[in-house]
C-alpha cells in the first residue's frame, strides 16, 4: 500500500513505483498503471528522452529514460499492452546517444548496455566497458554481466560474476561489499 501512495511525482519515484506493480501480483491495478505510464508519454520530449519532472519545458534525464524503458520492457514481457506509452524507438534512439555526463558514468552505461540486450540490439560496446576493470564496481559489473547473459554471452557475464565475488567480504553474520 505504501507504495501505491507513494508521495513524490518525478518520474524517478512514479517508475519506483509501478516497477513493484509489474513484479509483484495484486500490488497494483492495470489502470493506475496505465495512468502512470500515460503522463510519461505525453512528457516524452522531442529528443526521445523522459524528463525528471513531469512538466513541460524540463530537459531529458538520461538516468530517468533508462528506468522508462526497462519498465516498458518488464510490461511487455508480462504481456500488458497498454493504451498510451512513450515511443520506444524514439526512446533507444535516445538511449543510443548518451551525454557526456552520462557517458562517463560506468553504471548508467552498463545500465543501457543491459536495456539494449534486453530489446535484442547491438552491445558491442559493452566489451570496451568491461575492459575498464575494477574501476567498474559491484554496482556497473552486475549491470553489465546482465548485459552479457540477455545478449547470449555466458563467458563474459560469467567474467562479471567472477569480480563481483571479489568485492564481496563475508563477515561472521554479514558480508561487505
Amino acid at each position: 500500500e505504501y507504495l501505491l501512495e507513494y508521495p513524490y511525482n518525478c518520474f524517478e519515484q512514479r517508475s519506483s513505483k509501478i516497477i513493484p506493480q509489474i513484479l509483484f501480483e495484486n500490488t497494483g491495478t492495470i489502470s493506475s498503471i496505465n495512468n502512470e505510464i500515460s503522463l510519461m508519454a505525453r512528457f516524452q520530449n522531442d529528443d526521445g528522452g523522459i524528463p525528471f519532472w513531469p512538466e513541460a519545458g524540463y530537459r531529458s534525464s538520461y538516468y530517468v529514460s533508462l528506468r522508462v524503458a526497462h519498465l516498458l520492457y518488464l510490461l511487455k514481457e508480462d504481456g500488458i499492452e497498454l493504451e498510451n506509452k512513450p515511443n520506444m524507438d524514439k526512446l533507444l534512439f535516445f538511449l543510443n546517444k548518451p551525454d557526456k555526463w552520462s557517458e562517463n558514468s560506468n553504471y548508467l552505461m552498463a545500465f543501457r548496455y543491459y536495456l539494449m540486450a534486453l530489446y535484442n540490439k547491438n552491445i558491442s560496446g559493452a566489451r570496451a566497458l568491461l575492459s575498464k576493470g575494477d574501476e567498474l564496481g559491484h554496482s556497473s559489473y552486475a549491470m553489465l554481466g546482465l548485459a552479457f547473459s540477455a545478449a547470449g554471452d555466458e563467458l563474459r557475464s560469467d567474467i562479471c560474476l567472477e569480480r563481483i565475488k571479489k568485492f564481496i567480504q563475508p563477515g561472521t553474520r554479514t558480508i561487505s561489499l
